[in-house]
């Protein structure tokens, strides 16, 4: 998954991008269902490896997308799952002041119909290589609207990550407040999973 940064569109010109959200990663547990975790070594798709990252101080405006490159983090791992070519200056986010949250709804359904099924945080470690890596949820997320044992359904999928300065941000309806435009956020394209 290549999910693309956005900036909230009241903020273009003013704030700009805030940030940048590289990756999130699930495997499909069956119909219906979905691990929401951006680090998994094995499963269904393939292994996932997708840090996320914080905004690039040189260019807080810019909009990245797409996994880093094999030395992101400085030392020998994890490697990025896909391997990818983009370099991130902004630090891989760690902790408990950003919120990760995962959307769906049917792929039958508008994207505007998107519903919050999941959210977590980052994990806390003095290791480089647990960084930017959310908490992963450890047990199957149900899917909305997406009958079990129906192959002929898909869901579509978007995660959602931003500061949630300290717990006082702690949802995506709060973030999209007037008074909180320039609180850092980020989100990925939206994708379509059988």
């Amino acid at each position: 998954m290549n999910p693309v940064i956005g900036d909230n569109p009241v903020n273009r010109g003013k704030y700009g991008l805030v940030l940048i959200l590289l990756g999130c990663a699930f495997n499909a547990l069956g119909q219906g269902q979905v691990n929401f975790n951006n680090r998994s070594t094995s499963g269904y798709p393939a292994p996932v490896v997708a840090p996320i990252f914080g905004v690039d101080p040189l260019d807080p405006t810019s909009q990245k997308h797409g996994n880093p490159q094999a030395d992101w983090n400085g030392t020998s791992g994890p490697t990025p799952a896909p391997l990818g070519t983009q370099t991130y200056r902004g630090a891989p986010l760690t902790g408990t002041g950003y919120t990760a949250t995962l959307w769906a709804v049917n792929s039958t359904n508008s994207d505007a119909n998107l519903r919050l099924i999941a959210t977590t945080t980052f994990r806390t470690s003095t290791l480089q290589s647990l960084r930017g890596f959310i908490q992963p949820s450890g047990i199957a997320i149900v899917v909305p609207d997406t009958p079990a044992g129906d192959p002929n359904q898909n869901e579509k999928f978007q995660v959602r990550v931003w500061d949630n300065r300290g717990g006082a941000i702690l949802t995506w309806e709060q973030l999209s407040l007037p008074e909180n435009y320039g609180v850092a956020r980020g989100w990925s394209d939206i994708i379509t999973v059988p």
